[in-house]
């Protein structure tokens, strides 16, 4: 299974238009991929120093074309993830440094991708987390497509998805080893994706439109990939894995059949006092029966203070599947919701559900309202 694998399919640009899906692909490394997990791709850039790929090798099939394009050489240290604890990269000043010091590799990159041969697959990219490189990559690509700053920063911020849980992982390994707090957060910040580092990028980046890789995008050639399962529902979601991770936060029991009236009142009561919280997470857990625990929660760093009231719970590692929410909360939320339980998983082939949990992601508000976008994740198996 690939980490932080997305498909660029679906993200809308300024006049209107839908990128199709099955065609741009961006990800961490390749390094435990298997040959179901790159079907209809055709073509690797592998991102990374000649270091990184020797110590985690990319595995793909003989028939995908593969090119090694570093964007940094060996000699440049942080982004790589190579850094030591005492040289934590300003990430700020890396990702302005990646716009005007690395154009020459950034450019074949996007000269690779650009004249890409879409009718006979889809093309991917990778750095070894699948963040910053890839995410400095991507943003070029939608905006050479037309894609809107906010909407390349939306899906730059879904890395943190795979890369939180990893920053929480590492966290622990720390633990005890006598560091100071700046120390840690140096860490945790090199490991996450943040606004500021993508929006630095943007300060140095030309925002130029390419029409002849338009005309080739939105063309009507065929493609024939789908990386769904089966399901009997139109909505919008992908199947992702993620490893275990811990959430800290309050909890309370609801019953079913009025947790559409209650939990928003239990949102509104929490606002009063966060608890340090900062609520990224929406968590039913135990829901076996009519009554259930809900969670406000946020992902857990070992190296903070658990306030008081709070405790942590650790969600399994799982596949799941991501459901996309559109427009103002909490009618987006319990429509979706209300549509993933009645009539998606009954008619779900290939996967069942793997847990009697679900989690609510939250992403910033959006100034219009009807422009916020949340997610649902459902754990699931393969049947």
């Amino acid at each position: 299974m690939i980490s932080n694998f997305r498909d660029l399919g679906g993200i809308k640009t300024k006049d209107g238009k839908c990128i199709p899906c099955g065609m741009l692909f961006r990800s961490a490394n390749l390094h435990k991929a298997v040959p179901k997990d790159l079907e209809g791709i055709t073509a690797v850039i592998d991102l990374r120093t000649e270091t990184e790929r020797g110590r985690m090798p990319d595995i793909i099939p003989d028939h995908i074309a593969y090119h090694m394009i570093p964007i940094f050489d060996e000699a440049t240290a942080g982004i790589t993830r190579e850094m030591t604890l005492s040289s934590a990269p300003d990430m700020v000043a890396l990702y302005r440094k990646m716009i005007v010091s690395c154009q020459s590799a950034i450019q074949k990159v996007l000269s690779v991708i650009y004249s890409h041969d879409f009718s006979s697959g889809g093309i991917l990219w990778h750095c070894t987390a699948g963040k910053d490189r890839c995410g400095v990559i991507t943003a070029y690509v939608l905006a050479s497509l037309g894609v809107s700053q906010e909407d390349i920063m939306e899906d730059y911020m879904k890395s943190n998805e795979a890369c939180l849980p990893e920053a929480e992982a590492i966290m622990s390994q720390l633990a005890g080893k006598n560091l100071s707090e700046a120390e840690l957060k140096g860490v945790w910040d090199a490991f996450i994706a943040k606004e500021d580092y993508l929006q630095s990028a943007f300060s140095e980046m030309r925002f130029d439109e390419n029409q002849a890789f338009k005309n080739t995008v939105f063309s009507d050639h065929p493609m024939h990939i789908k990386i769904t399962p089966e399901g009997g529902s139109m909505l919008d979601y992908c199947i992702m894995e993620k490893a275990p991770f811990t959430i800290v936060g309050i909890k309370r029991r609801f019953n079913s059949e009025t947790s559409y009236q209650e939990i928003p009142k239990y949102w509104n009561e929490w606002m009063s006092d966060k608890k340090g919280l900062t609520g990224m997470f929406g968590v039913c857990l135990d829901m076996d029966g009519k009554d259930f625990d809900y969670w406000i929660a946020d992902l857990y760093a070992p190296w903070k203070d658990i306030q008081e009231g709070c405790e942590t719970y650790q969600i399994p590692g799982s596949y799941w599947a991501q459901f996309v929410c559109r427009g103002p909360l909490p009618d987006s939320l319990q429509n979706v919701n209300t549509q993933i339980w009645s009539e998606w998983l009954p008619s779900l082939s290939g996967y069942e559900l793997a847990g009697n949990y679900s989690i609510e992601f939250y992403m910033p508000p959006a100034e219009n309202p009807a422009d916020t976008v949340n997610y649902i994740w459902i754990p699931l198996k393969k049947a």
